[in-house]
């Protein structure tokens, strides 16, 4: 295996470069001359470490995109630059056609019962006669009908008039059903177009707003974006993990800065991780776990107008007093570096009884074993 030392010799030189463009984010890096011992941070002072940058996402506690779910016009949204409460209506689609589909269901809901009602009439009405007849002698039968005289016949009243009940119960529970069903349909229909707040938040329009035409609505084609809402309430700084050391380090020493142009930072602090998968980039549709550092409130605001920005944040190791602090830089010019192929043996040779826990981009960070 090949030796460390072409490696930290390139190591060194590129790392070199950048301090002396950049500096330092945690201070200036101690030089040692070959040869010495390396020289070591023990974090007493319970400080955030740099360990490196990661490309970041701003998350919302929950979002949502809405979409067309036809060809149509889009009318009553609700005026810009507010928050919305749940359950606000926040844009209908084909309101017209809508309300007029609605009215035909209302006819056809009536048209199946009153059809239903004049059956049931019948069948009552059969049911009278039926007691009537059986309740008559042979003799005053024989003035009734043929279909009166059939029912005179039959030996068991009671099933005919069971029968009878049976088709009365059934069509009354088919008055029902139709109701139901047809109601469920429409439902189902008039929740896709007509929108409502999922959750109390903000929301953006997904194309351009008339105010003009306004109240004639906006033409949009069918599968395309709507609104994009979101709970506001709390919002988070999200990275993708995939360094086992940082996945094992306890989660409540991380945090994540992001720095705006304007020279403000952003800290948010370690709040939960979870496996999600990969929707979109490469790795198809893989399982990746990601961070998430909840941000405080006084942010909120700017997060919300950089939603969907391409952001790059740094992270932070918070080091108590049992971790040492390693320079990459000087390490790699111990007289040790020549016999380490890793990082790991380099840090037990340079500082016995540790272990290696967490690899930055400038720093190792070591623990007693």
């Amino acid at each position: 295996m090949d030796r460390i030392v072409p490696v930290f010799a390139k190591y060194c030189l590129a790392v070199g470069l950048y301090w002396a463009l950049l500096g330092s984010v945690s201070g200036k890096v101690p030089v040692a001359e070959k040869g010495d011992a390396p020289q070591t941070t023990t974090a007493t002072s319970n400080k955030w470490f740099y360990v490196g940058q990661y490309r970041t996402k701003i998350t919302p506690e929950k979002a949502r995109v809405f979409v067309m779910p036809a060809h149509g016009v889009v009318t009553d949204l609700v005026p810009p630059g507010q928050r919305v409460k749940k359950g606000t209506v926040i844009a209908r689609v084909n309101k017209e056609e809508l309300e007029l589909e609605r009215k035909t269901m209302e006819v056809e809901i009536l048209k199946e019962r009153v059809a239903k009602q004049d059956e049931i009439q019948k069948l009552q009405k059969d049911r009278r006669e039926v007691l009537f007849v059986s309740s008559l002698t042979r003799e005053e039968r024989a003035f009734f009908d043929k279909s009166s005289q059939d029912v005179a016949k039959t030996n068991n009243p009671e099933e005919v008039l069971k029968s009878i009940d049976d088709k009365i119960e059934l069509a009354k529970k088919q008055i029902e059903l139709v109701d139901a069903q047809k109601r469920a349909e429409f439902a189902k229909k008039e929740e896709s177009f007509i929108v409502t707040m999922p959750f109390d938040g903000r929301l953006q329009y997904q194309f351009q707003r008339n105010e003009v035409d306004e109240q004639e609505g906006v033409f949009i084609e069918n599968g395309k974006d709507i609104a994009a809402v979101c709970d506001d309430s709390a919002f988070y700084l999200t990275i993708i993990v995939s360094n086992p050391e940082i996945a094992n380090i306890p989660s409540n020493q991380l945090k994540l800065s992001l720095e705006l142009t304007n020279s403000q930072i952003i800290d948010g602090f370690f709040s939960h991780k979870r496996v999600e998968k990969n929707q979109g980039g490469g790795g198809g549709n893989m399982d990746m776990l990601v961070f998430y550092f909840k941000v405080d409130p006084s942010a909120h605001d700017v997060l919300y107008s950089m939603l969907g920005a391409n952001c790059i944040a740094k992270l932070y190791f918070h080091a108590d007093d049992q971790i040492k602090v390693l320079s990459k830089m000087e390490l790699a010019k111990m007289p040790e570096a020549s016999q380490a192929v890793h990082w790991q043996e380099l840090v037990e040779n340079v500082v016995p009884g540790y272990e290696l826990i967490l690899i930055g981009e400038t720093q190792l960070f070591a623990r007693k074993k």
